[in-house]
């Protein structure tokens, strides 16, 4: 009875928790409008997350093909357009996108505005799935929260494409795809993060995701994650004071 009693009792207490949470984010939204480092922070984290989904898709996709001998260990592949191979899209698709695009609703509200490439009714959630908020404050030190006049959510898009590279990723060619997630004011890009699952181009998942992003109008740019080794990178770990020195707040819109 105790038991039963304790577990009634911890989850209210998950459910109060998470709607406190969301109850905040919804007040800061429509009393205060929405500052552009809390919101590239959860961007960022989105990011991360819609890389750890088709991580999980590649590592069940390579069980699959030890235990049963199939050629590439995909449960659903389809193409949108049958004449245009490029336009595949997997199950890693719609995993990523729905975590991107819950996860941020979930932080923001329905009223913000998201855009993916996938159709939403191959990305909806199951009904009762738990989302971990977002983290907000990875920015605090470089942008202060008040550091900018708060934004109309209502001037907002966010565009998503969860999986960039499908066709590459169906063809195992890993190095080759990417998570991309962009910040729109007024129909201007200004922000957003490049999410990377497979930074040394195989699938060992030992290996972090890296995630690359930028703000536009503060010159701000940096790397989380496992650093890149290709082209002109590695780059900073994060963003260096040094490298880009700031002295001053300049609005973004």
């Amino acid at each position: 009875m105790r038991r039963g009693l304790r577990s009634i009792f911890m989850s209210a207490m998950n459910f109060i928790f998470i709607l406190s949470f969301l109850l905040i984010s919804l007040w800061n939204v429509s009393c205060n409008g929405l500052q552009i480092s809390p919101l590239l922070s959860t961007v960022v984290d989105a990011c991360q997350r819609g890389c750890h989904e088709i991580r999980k898709v590649q590592n069940q996709r390579i069980k699959t093909m030890e235990t049963t001998g199939s050629s590439d260990g995909l449960s659903f592949v389809e193409l949108k357009d049958e004449l245009d191979p490029r336009s595949v899209f997997t199950e890693a698709d719609g995993a990523a996108q729905r975590v991107i695009t819950e996860s941020l609703r979930a932080a923001w509200g329905e009223q913000l505005r998201i855009i993916g490439e996938e159709d939403d009714e191959n990305v909806k959630i199951k009904s009762g799935t738990t989302i971990e908020p977002l983290q907000q404050d990875m920015f605090e030190d470089d942008i202060p929260f008040d550091a900018t006049d708060p934004i109309d959510i209502s001037k907002i898009t966010i565009y998503v494409d969860p999986l960039d590279g499908t066709r590459e990723f169906v063809e195992g060619r890993l190095e080759n795809c990417q998570v991309l997630v962009g910040i729109a004011i007024d129909g201007e890009a200004v922000a957003g993060a490049i999410g990377i699952p497979f930074p040394d181009g195989s699938d060992d998942l030992s290996v972090d995701p890296t995630i690359v992003y930028g703000l536009a109008e503060y010159e701000m740019a940096g790397v989380f994650g496992t650093p890149l080794k290709r082209g002109q990178i590695p780059l900073p770990k994060h963003r260096d004071s040094l490298d880009y020195p700031r002295n001053k707040c300049e609005p973004l819109w």
